[in-house]
C-alpha cells in the first residue's frame, strides 16, 4: 500500500492498495496521531525530591577531648542513636532526619571524666542558633539540645572540677565515729545514753545503758557498736550494691566500683534513679540472705552483671579504685 493521504495531529490519514492482476483499488484509515505529555514536569517534581532526601544538615563539631559525646537523633533518649563521636548533624526533633531548614537540632549527653561535671557555663558554641537547653529541660542527666540550628558549629566543652562533696561525707563519718569515741571515755554520765539513742537501734541503747553500770571499758565497748551503726547509716550512698558485692566477693573491687560509679553519677543525679536505689536496698539485702549461696543466683546475677559491667566500662566509667559520694 501506498500512504496517500499522511496523518495529522487534527486528522486521520489514508492508505491505498492496488492489485497489480486487476488494478483494482482499496483504502485503508491511518488513524489520527496522538499527543503524548512529556513527563519531564514530573522528573523535575522527582528531582526536587532528590534534593530534600540529600539534605545533610548543618555540621556540628565537638571539642571535648576529656568527655564521651552520645547524641541521640530525636529528643527519645532511652537510647543513643550514636556513641563516642566528635561530631554530629542537625536534625529535625520528630523524624530524625537532617534538618537544614533553621529548625533543626541537636540532641547529646556528655560524660565528663571522674572527679568532673559539666555546667552550662562549661560550654561555649560557635555559630547561629537559638538555645542551649540542659539537664532541667532534657530531664536526663548531663544531657543537652540545641535548638532551632541555622550555621555549622563548634561546641567546646570544659568541664569543671567537682567539689569534694563526697570526701567531706566521708570525714563527717568518721567525725561521728570520733564522737561516740568521746562519750566512750566519759563514761557513767548521761551522755553516754543519748549516745545510744542517736545509735538509732533500740539493742545498742539498751547495751549503752548498760555499761553505764558497769566500768569505763565497758562503756567504750558501747560507745563503739554505736559507732558502728552511725557508720553504715549516715551516708546516703554508702554501702549498698548488695547482689553485686555477693556475685563478685567484694564492695572493692574493678566490677563493683564501676558499678558504684554509675550509681553515683547516673542513677543518683535523678529523682527516679534515687527512687530505684532506695527500692533496690530495701530489697536486695534479704534476696542476699535467702538466695546469695545458691549456684543458681549466683550464675544468674553474674551473667547480667558481666555484661551491664562491660557495657558501662566502654562507656568510659572506670573500674579503678573509687570512693562513694554523698547525694
Amino acid at each position: 500500500g501506498v500512504v496517500t493521504t499522511a496523518a495529522t495531529e487534527s486528522a486521520a490519514g489514508v492508505r491505498t492498495y492496488t492489485c497489480s492482476v486487476c488494478g483494482a483499488t482499496a483504502t485503508e484509515t491511518i488513524p489520527q496521531l496522538v499527543t503524548i505529555p512529556e513527563d519531564s514536569g514530573d522528573t523535575g517534581d522527582t528531582g526536587d525530591s532528590g534534593d530534600t532526601e540529600t539534605d545533610t544538615g548543618y555540621a556540628v563539631t565537638f571539642v571535648a577531648d576529656d568527655c564521651i559525646i552520645n547524641v541521640y537523633y530525636t529528643q527519645d533518649y532511652t537510647v543513643a542513636d550514636e556513641d563516642g563521636v566528635t561530631s554530629a548533624v542537625s536534625r529535625n526533633s520528630d523524624t530524625g532526619k537532617p534538618d537544614s531548614s533553621g529548625d533543626g537540632q541537636v540532641n547529646f549527653t556528655a560524660l565528663p571524666p571522674d572527679g568532673y561535671t559539666i555546667e552550662e557555663s562549661d560550654i561555649s558554641i560557635e555559630g547561629t542558633y537559638k538555645n542551649l537547653k540542659g539537664p532541667d529541660d532534657t530531664g536526663v542527666y548531663s544531657t543537652w539540645r540545641i535548638t532551632k540550628i541555622q550555621s555549622d558549629l563548634t561546641v567546646t566543652i570544659t568541664p569543671s572540677a567537682s567539689d569534694d562533696s563526697g570526701d567531706t561525707g566521708d570525714t563527717g563519718d568518721s567525725g561521728d565515729t570520733g564522737d561516740t569515741g568521746d562519750t566512750g571515755d566519759t563514761g557513767d554520765t548521761g551522755d553516754t545514753g543519748d549516745s545510744g539513742d542517736t545509735g538509732d537501734t533500740g539493742d545498742t541503747g539498751d547495751s549503752g545503758n548498760t555499761n553505764n553500770g558497769s566500768s569505763g571499758g565497758g562503756s567504750g565497748g558501747g560507745s563503739t557498736e554505736g559507732g558502728s551503726g552511725n557508720a553504715s547509716g549516715g551516708n546516703a550512698s554508702g554501702g549498698g550494691c548488695y547482689v553485686a558485692t555477693s556475685v563478685y566477693g567484694s564492695y572493692d573491687c574493678p566490677q563493683v566500683w564501676t558499678l558504684r560509679r554509675f550509681r553515683d553519677n547516673v542513677l543518683a543525679q535523678t529523682w527516679y534513679g534515687r527512687l530505684f536505689i532506695r527500692a533496690y536496698y530495701a530489697v536486695s539485702p534479704t534476696a542476699v540472705k535467702l538466695f546469695g549461696d545458691a549456684a543458681w543466683f549466683q550464675n544468674f546475677w553474674r551473667g547480667q552483671l558481666d555484661n551491664l559491667v562491660s557495657n558501662l566500662q566502654a562507656d568510659g566509667f572506670e573500674s579503678t579504685p573509687y570512693e562513694d559520694t554523698t547525694w
